[in-house]
């Protein structure tokens, strides 16, 4: 399976997922926080994350490109 989630996005999963996870330390006892702590985990270890799949899918389908740098005047586009 190819990772489509970079080095700054799964730092910032795994805090934010860490935190959720002890929301009950904080006396935060709701379960979809807990769950979502859980899948923010998940998905930073694997490295992959179905959203981000899809979304690129349906903007290629669309002809859009998720690359975030323009291409220069002249130059033949890649896709990212």
């Amino acid at each position: 399976m190819k990772t489509n989630v970079v080095v700054v996005d799964r730092s910032v999963r795994m805090a934010l997922g860490s935190l959720l996870l002890a929301s009950p330390l904080l006396e935060l006892h709701t379960y979809p926080y807990n769950l979502l702590g859980l899948v923010l985990i998940g998905t930073a270890l694997v490295g992959f994350c179905p959203i981000y799949r899809a979304v690129s899918a349906i903007a290629s389908a669309l002809g859009l490109s998720a690359n975030a740098t323009p291409a220069k005047s002249g130059a033949k586009r890649t896709w990212a």
